[in-house]
């Protein structure tokens, strides 16, 4: 008994200095496991940057900016002065044509315009003569109807120098129709397809070029007039900043039955580009864009110094991504993944951001 007691009173001290540190480690264990918990609870959201809308690209081609099938002038083809892809200047005399049925009411209108011409000098004969019957008849003083006389020649000669007037217009109106001469209405240059007897095709194309595609109805809302686009020629590699010059209001005729789309027109030089080139157009997009999935109740969690903190936004949905109008700016850290866990103050770590 007495071994007993001097063996506990010498173990004594160790065992409690034992529990002590049993006591410590326990601690140490349970800090370390909330550290864990909370590195966990940190670690599992995904944190992205908010960035603006990928760039809107369409692909097109390079036309001319005006483009007309020119109307031959009545009459047949006397001349054609131009080659198939000649330069023309504003104009320029491009085909030249005769015509018989033009010439034949050319020789009958000149006859007309004789006839009138002879009738005029009898109608002038006519006023001279009743003037002198008028002044003899004054003389013995007989002139009861000379003043009537010569008022009727008058007014006929009147009559025969109107005639006259007319039949001349006619003449020179007939005279431009017998053989008639197309120019060329702008610069540019002239197909021609002679393939047709006496009825060529021709065809001019204006030097100012320009950027020809369409963007479909649910893309129109990015695109306005004046807005600046860029393109870049497939073939060449050549690259050009322009602005867009026409956005159509009509559908375009081949439309598909789901999904209307709209002429897109940009001004482009003919010293980087040429008439028929394929192209890629790109249109810088101001509006920001977020995973749908960091939207939860209208607010997103925004990361600072590692802590989280709510934020209203407001958008719309567009397929797998939330368009913001407000609440955000581009460059800004939001959690991807949020759940009911996440409150303001929640330390999120920025590993893995996007």
């Amino acid at each position: 008994m007495q071994k007993i007691k001097h063996w506990v009173k010498n173990h004594r001290k160790t065992t409690i200095g034992t529990a002590i540190v049993l006591v410590l480690l326990i601690g140490m264990g349970i800090i370390n496991k909330i550290k864990q918990n909370k590195a966990a609870l940190s670690s599992r959201y995904v944190v992205a940057k908010v960035a603006k809308t990928t760039p809107l690209t369409l692909t097109g081609t390079v036309a001319a900016q005006q483009q007309q099938v020119l109307s031959l002038p009545s009459g047949k083809v006397q001349s054609i002065g131009v080659a198939n892809g000649q330069k023309v200047s504003e104009g320029d005399p491009l085909v030249t044509t005769y015509s018989e049925s033009a010439n034949e009411e050319l020789t009958d209108a000149k006859q007309e315009l004789a006839k009138a011409q002879r009738n005029v000098t009898a109608q002038q004969n006519n006023v001279s003569a009743a003037q002198k019957d008028a002044a003899a008849q004054s003389e013995d003083g007989t002139a009861s109807g000379s003043a009537s006389s010569v008022a009727q020649a008058q007014a006929s000669l009147a009559d025969a120098q109107s005639d006259v007037t007319a039949a001349q217009n006619k003449v020179n109106t007939l005279s431009q129709k017998v053989t008639q001469t197309l120019t060329a209405p702008f610069d540019g240059t002239v197909t021609v397809d002679d393939t047709k007897q006496d009825a060529p095709v021709i065809t001019i194309y204006s030097n100012d070029l320009k950027l020809k595609t369409k963007v479909s109805e649910y893309n129109y809302s990015k695109l306005k007039t004046g807005q600046a686009i860029h393109v870049r020629a497939l073939a060449t590699g050549k690259q050009a900043d322009t602005t867009i010059s026409y956005l159509a209001t009509v559908p375009t005729t081949n439309s598909q039955s789901n999904g209307a789309s709209y002429e897109v027109d940009a001004d482009l030089s003919s010293k980087d580009f040429m008439d028929g080139q394929t192209v890629k157009a790109s249109v810088a997009q101001n509006q920001l864009r977020i995973p749908k999935s960091s939207v939860k109740n209208g607010q997103v969690y925004v990361v600072k110094n590692g802590k989280a903190k709510a934020v209203a936004v407001s958008g719309k949905r567009v397929n797998e991504y939330f368009e913001v109008k407000s609440g955000v700016k581009a460059g800004q850290q939001i959690v991807t993944n949020p759940d009911s866990k996440l409150h303001n103050g929640t330390k999120v770590s920025a590993d893995g951001n996007d």
